[in-house]
């Protein structure tokens, strides 16, 4: 017989004690889940659409605390059952845990908020200009902590403003005053409050992860760790190769910046003085040509001026030839015929000067021998 007063527990609940209890032990991830105004039929929809990524439970708050409370080999259970709030269920699954909150987070939809429902997110009344014209709203505004000023005839709210806070309660002021601001902060669909995996606890700030901005933090902390490892002198296989650059530029430029001569300066100086060179004839020829031009335009052609006929006395044509030279000098050259006389001249000079040295040894000899010569 039972003890008086003692009451029996229905075997229906222990039985769903024991059920939660056995998938808590069979996955290796379980997350808590606010499944408050959720729509059965979408919820049927996100199951269908999961498969079998998931398995979903859901009980009455306390079967499932007390289910909680006698997992013993697990720590910071005590966490999880903190996190319930709402209309919780727990999730259970073997897949990443942000993979599922991102898979859940595409399913849901927004919706106006209503007097009463709890705030999933902290709910904010963003700065900007309004579709409000001044009037009394303006009072109801500042009832809410909410600041606004006029521009070009329209309220504007100063700065930001959290209306509701996660967890807290929506008032039927605020609600009235989110759909006249046009915002729907409601999220219909799987809630996801908290994700457990070998007793750490992922809350939604960790597990909705801006991709973009987790991998652009990577890139920069790895150009970071480089840039740290090349100025400290630290190799590694990453920037082996970068060092090696690095140290050849610096190489060239202390040489550059000194006396030290390398094949590469070498090259580098020659190419540079025969440019140089080029730069400096080039500019030669340029003054030249401008000097050329001054020296036109300070000493120009005297034109021939007609001078009266005097009467002239004839001279032999020698003597006028020789006048003529002298008047009118010129540059030209000795004509070919000339050339080949004087080449003529020179030969039979070279042949009389060895026909006389050839009759001086043969009288040398003769003298030599008791001869006269």
């Amino acid at each position: 017989m039972s003890k008086k007063g003692t009451k029996k527990i229905p075997e229906w609940k222990k039985e769903e004690v024991k059920d939660i209890i056995r998938l808590v032990n069979k996955y290796p991830i379980l997350g808590v889940v606010d499944m408050e105004n959720l729509p059965s039929l979408q919820l049927q929809r996100i199951k269908q659409k999961l498969g079998s990524m998931i398995e979903l439970k859901m009980s009455r708050r306390r079967l499932i605390k007390r289910a909680l409370e006698g997992i013993k080999d697990k720590p910071n259970m005590d966490k999880v059952i903190e996190s319930m709030r709402g209309m919780p269920a727990i999730l259970f699954t073997k897949e990443n845990p942000f993979k599922i909150y991102k898979t859940l987070a595409k399913n849901k939809s927004q919706a106006p908020a209503k007097p009463g429902q709890t705030a999933p997110n902290d709910i904010i009344i963003p700065a900007g200009p309004t579709q409000f014209t001044p009037g009394p709203i303006i009072s109801e505004l500042a009832q809410q902590g909410i600041k606004t000023k006029v521009e070009n005839g329209k309220l504007a709210v100063i700065s930001d403003v959290t209306l509701v806070k996660e967890g807290g309660k929506i008032t039927p002021a605020q609600a009235d005053l989110l759909t006249r601001f046009g915002i729907e902060p409601m999220e219909v669909g799987m809630n996801i409050v908290i994700i457990y995996e070998n007793g750490i606890i992922y809350d939604k700030s960790i597990l909705a992860v801006d991709e973009e901005a987790y991998i652009q933090n990577i890139r920069t902390a790895s150009a970071d760790s480089i840039a740290l490892s090349m100025e400290i002198g630290y190799i590694t296989p990453d920037n082996v190769i970068t060092m090696i650059q690095k140290a050849h530029r610096d190489t060239k430029a202390l040489a550059e910046s000194t006396d030290i001569l390398t094949d590469e300066k070498v090259g580098q100086m020659v190419g540079q003085a025969d440019v140089e060179m080029k730069a400096i004839k080039a500019v030669a020829n340029i003054v030249e040509e401008i000097v050329g031009e001054e020296k036109k335009k300070e000493h120009p052609k005297e034109e021939a001026k007609e001078e009266p006929k005097k009467e002239v006395k004839e001279e032999p044509k020698e003597e006028k030839k020789e006048e003529f030279k002298e008047d009118f000098p010129t540059e030209k050259g000795p004509t070919t015929e000339e050339v080949l006389k004087e080449v003529e001249q020179e030969e039979e000079k070279a042949k009389k000067e060895a026909e006389d040295k050839k009759a001086a040894e043969d009288a040398a000899k003769k003298i030599m021998k008791g001869g006269k010569a």
